[in-house]
């Protein structure tokens, strides 16, 4: 049971009330507000949310949810482009009745590339070995192991996103394939799970063995 003890004291009121009623659930939900990687925010803008990374005009405009309790406190939000700041970070602008906001956020693609061969890869477009990433979120845990022969249909991993969990199943083209590696690390009591981007390696496999 959370209690008020495992709470970080960063935690404002309204999170604490989250984390303290709906437990892990409240906890990861409040975690993620304090992070500032919570998504909830877009989710008057699915445009924005499920865009592809990067793709997003100068110009566009969309809503924001302010206070997930109240739909109708929305924020207007002009998105004025991309820029590079000099330390190679990611800079994205925007405007908000009328004031200039800018914010910055390591490369995602420089991350990747300096990550080591144990950290998440992206799958090779077009290698049937791989299993990439299509729905982004939080993966939980793997319902295969390293050597077991998948089975079309039946269950692969549990992903969360938009703090729903989703059951992926293996799909028809890798039925009959071995489980090489399980390169993604799920959830534990200690740790988050592995926050996968469509396109990041979820499973890597190889011909049964006869």
């Amino acid at each position: 049971l959370i209690g008020p003890g495992d709470l970080p004291s960063s935690f404002t009121t309204a999170q604490i009330h989250t984390a303290l009623g709906y437990q892990q659930k409240g906890l990861d939900f409040a975690t993620a507000q304090a992070k500032g990687i919570d998504l909830s925010p877009l989710l008057l803008a699915p445009h924005v949310l499920h865009a592809k990374p990067r793709s997003l005009k100068a110009g566009t405009t969309f809503e924001l949810l302010m206070d997930p309790t109240n739909p109708s406190k929305k924020a207007q939000i002009e998105f004025g482009g991309f820029g590079v700041a000099p330390n190679k970070d990611i800079v994205l602008n925007f405007m908000h009745e009328g004031q200039n906001m800018q914010v910055s956020m390591p490369d995602p693609d420089a991350a990747i590339s300096a990550s080591s061969a144990s950290g998440t890869r992206k799958a090779e477009p077009g290698n049937p070995h791989h299993l990439g990433t299509v729905v982004p979120g939080e993966l939980l845990s793997y319902s295969v192991n390293i050597g077991d022969v998948l089975k079309a249909g039946k269950p692969l991993c549990v992903l969360e996103s938009m703090k729903m969990e989703m059951k992926i199943s293996v799909p028809d083209e890798m039925d009959g394939l071995q489980v090489k590696a399980l390169p993604c690390k799920g959830r534990t009591k200690e740790k988050q799970g592995d926050i996968l981007a469509p396109g990041d390696l979820l499973l890597e496999l190889q011909e049964a063995s006869k």
